[in-house]
């Protein structure tokens, strides 16, 4: 299970860094590139920070010994609490 949270940990990852250079990027007048928030919107974030935190809880609690099925629980608690989150903390003005 390793493996998966930490492929979940690097995708997040990844996805999270490419989304905020593309957001400053597509802010530049002369840009062509879209805003990821206008094209996949609250919900593309969400998936991507969700993603995020299945593979952070997982892995903290693979490393502290938990067992596989306390583990799973962690990465759902995890990925729960981070997707929460960047609604609660997300862009305001936007639905």
């Amino acid at each position: 299970m390793v493996v998966v949270f930490a492929l979940s940990v690097v995708v997040g990852a990844v996805a999270l860094i490419l989304w905020v250079i593309v957001s400053s990027l597509s802010a530049r007048p002369e840009s062509r590139l879209t805003d990821p928030e206008e094209r996949y919107g609250q919900t593309g974030r969400t998936v991507i920070l969700a993603v995020l935190g299945i593979g952070l809880g997982g892995m903290s609690a693979s490393f502290a010994g938990w067992s596989i099925a306390a583990s799973l629980a962690a990465a759902v608690a995890g990925g729960a609490a981070l997707a929460v989150s960047g609604r609660w903390l997300g862009i305001e003005g936007r639905p």
